[in-house]
C-alpha cells in the first residue's frame, strides 16, 4: 500500500505528465482512491485519463468525482467496462456539476447502469457547459432513460456535441424521441 501511495504522489508532482493509460490494471476501488490523491495535487497537469477495465465500482467513484471538481486540467476520462452501476454514476455526476469541472469527454461505455442514472446525467448536462462528448453505449437505459436524457440535451445550457447510445436497448419510441431531438439540435451527433 505504501508503494501505491508513493506512486499516486508521483503523478501529482510530475508537471509534464498529461496523459495516463491505466486500462486493464484491475487495481480496484482502493487503487483508484490512492491514484486520485495524486491527481488532485495542485501541480498535477493531467489532461487525459484512461481507467478502463480496472475493476472500479461505485465505491471508487467518490474519489473520481473529487478529481473532476479539483483538477481543472482534466479534459478526457474513460471509465469503460467498470461496474459503476447507478450509485457510481450519481457520484460522478456530482463532480460533473461542479463549476470547476472542465471535462470535455466522458466514456461510461458498459458500466452497468440503467435509466435510474439518467436523471442525474440529464441534470449534469444542464449544468456542465464544457462536456462535449458522452459515451453511454452498453448500458440498458431504455425509453425512460432516453426521455430523461433528451430533457437535458434540449436544455439551453447543454453544450454536448456528441452522444453515444446503444440501439440494442432502445425501442422505436426511443428512436423517435431522438429523431425529434435532432430537429431541435441538428448539430448534435447521436451515435447508435
Amino acid at each position: 500500500m505504501y508503494n501505491n501511495y508513493m506512486f499516486s504522489l508521483s503523478f501529482g508532482c510530475n508537471q509534464s505528465l498529461t496523459e495516463v493509460l491505466l486500462g486493464g490494471n484491475r487495481f480496484g476501488d482502493l487503487g483508484v482512491q490512492l491514484l486520485c490523491e495524486g491527481f488532485k495535487h495542485p501541480n498535477c497537469k493531467l489532461q487525459r485519463l484512461w481507467l478502463c477495465e480496472c475493476e472500479i465500482t461505485a465505491a471508487g467513484c467518490g474519489a473520481i468525482s473529487s478529481v473532476l471538481s479539483t483538477n481543472w486540467m482534466l479534459e478526457m476520462l474513460d471509465l469503460w467496462n467498470n461496474k459503476l452501476e447507478d450509485s457510481g454514476v450519481k457520484l460522478l455526476c456530482e463532480g460533473l456539476k461542479h463549476p470547476d469541472c472542465k471535462l470535455q469527454h466522458l466514456s461510461l461505455w458498459n458500466c452497468c447502469f440503467t435509466a435510474a442514472s439518467c436523471e442525474d446525467l440529464s441534470s449534469a448536462l444542464c449544468t456542465n457547459q464544457n462536456l462535449k462528448k458522452l459515451q453511454l453505449e452498453g448500458n440498458e437505459l431504455g425509453d425512460s432513460g432516453v426521455m430523461l436524457l433528451c430533457e437535458g440535451l434540449k436544455h439551453p445550457n447543454c453544450r454536448l456535441q456528441e452522444i453515444g447510445l446503444d440501439s440494442d436497448f432502445l425501442t422505436e419510441d426511443a428512436v423517435q424521441m431522438l429523431t425529434c431531438l435532432k430537429k431541435i439540435k441538428p448539430d448534435l451527433i447521436i451515435d447508435m
